[in-house]
């Protein structure tokens, strides 16, 4: 196994700082509209005329969304938690909308829509999504090829062409984009991802010869997959005075550890933890540091000499793990230790000896 890979036809975009300090995996996806049933994917179009009135139509959406995902992902369980996005503007348009026949004057005046395209972007990436949701003002809609062919009487007849004349909105509204938990077969986790964003817009989209405004509200909902292929973890971690985030893997911005909280597992948790979840090689504890619980899976648990881990509550080493105390290090539980099979390890030298402070220490099974 290794890190940062994406399968298929995704390619690995590397890390990006979504806020204060926190890095965010950033993984393309191209999504496909759903089939258009139950509202989605219809946008209900209104063109209105000056002198000549409004008339609606229904155009059908189909086509595809190319946008980036930012994700962390919890290296335990492989879940992951959506951050941002940025939608990718496209020319032409990979977004299809249907043509659509609008009359007016009992069929005297017309306006017939030809090959319309549209594509959606982001102008500020990336756009936040918190819990699941998302602002659709940070995302502008263009329609970005086609045209309307006008007819009307006492006028020549006109095209409007979106190429030359783009119509680009936005509405202030709340999206929705979720992300399955993994399906994990061997190395290799698999997301889903669906979007459903509202689209509401009302422009002018010629004065000359006659005013001429569309507007159109309908919701799109599209999906998307991909897969990634599940890190190994690393050999060594420092619990340094560094730590950013997520445990058990390295921030490759900062070249930093990074730390789960099992109760708070997207906060920033430089130097306290809840319950510090130990799987790695060896981790070493190079700052003073406090943790209400500990537990040591597998590997090798080392406190740097002078340094102090205090740990509120328990401290457990299952099978064939080890807590290693150098020299003038001093590890304090404040209520039990529960030792598995593990190994205990205090160093002597000229830093002093390494000190283990319990209220409890047990023995024997899990």
């Amino acid at each position: 196994m290794n890190g940062g890979k994406w399968l298929g036809s995704l390619a690995w975009m590397g890390m990006m700082l979504i806020g204060p300090m926190v890095a965010a995996d950033i993984v393309p996806v191209t999504l496909q509209m759903s089939p258009p049933v139950g509202g989605a994917n219809q946008l209900d179009i209104s063109i209105t005329i000056s002198g000549l009135g409004k008339d609606t139509d229904t155009a059908t959406i189909t086509g595809t969304i190319p946008a980036d995902f930012y994700l962390d992902f919890d290296p335990i369980t492989q879940e992951a938690n959506l951050r941002g996005v940025t939608f990718h503007k496209q020319t032409p348009g990979t977004i299809l909308v249907s043509d659509i026949e609008l009359r007016y004057l009992f069929g005297l005046a017309q306006i017939d829509s030809m090959g319309i395209k549209a594509t959606l972007r982001t102008p500020t990436p990336p756009g936040m999504i918190i819990d699941g949701t998302f602002n659709t003002a940070d995302h502008l809609l263009v329609l970005g090829s086609g045209r309307f062919d006008v007819t009307a009487p006492g006028t020549e007849d006109m095209a409007i062409d979106l190429a030359a004349q783009p119509i680009e909105a936005t509405s202030e509204a709340e999206g929705q984009i979720t992300i399955s938990p993994p399906s994990i077969v061997g190395d290799f986790a698999t997301y889903n991802l669906t979007l459903s964003l509202p689209v509401a817009f009302d422009e002018i989209v010629t004065e000359d010869p006659m005013t001429v405004r569309a507007a159109a509200s309908g919701r799109f909902e599209a999906v998307g997959q991909f897969t990634r292929e599940i890190p190994e973890l690393p050999s060594v971690l420092n619990w340094d005075s560094q730590g950013d985030g997520i445990w058990a893997e390295r921030d490759i911005a900062t070249d930093q550890s990074r730390w789960l909280d099992e109760n708070t597992p997207t906060t920033l948790l430089p130097n306290v933890l809840i319950t510090a979840v130990i799987e790695a090689n060896t981790v070493n504890v190079l700052e003073d540091r406090e943790a209400k619980e500990v537990a040591v899976v597998n590997g090798r648990l080392s406190i740097a000499p002078g340094r102090t881990l205090s740990i509120g509550n328990k401290l457990k080493l299952y099978t064939g793990a080890t807590l290693n105390v150098t020299a003038g290090a001093l590890a304090e539980v404040g209520d039990s230790l529960n030792v598995v099979d593990s190994e205990l390890v205090l160093g002597l030298g000229g830093s002093g000896v390494g000190q283990l402070v319990a209220e409890n220490v047990s023995f024997g099974g899990r």
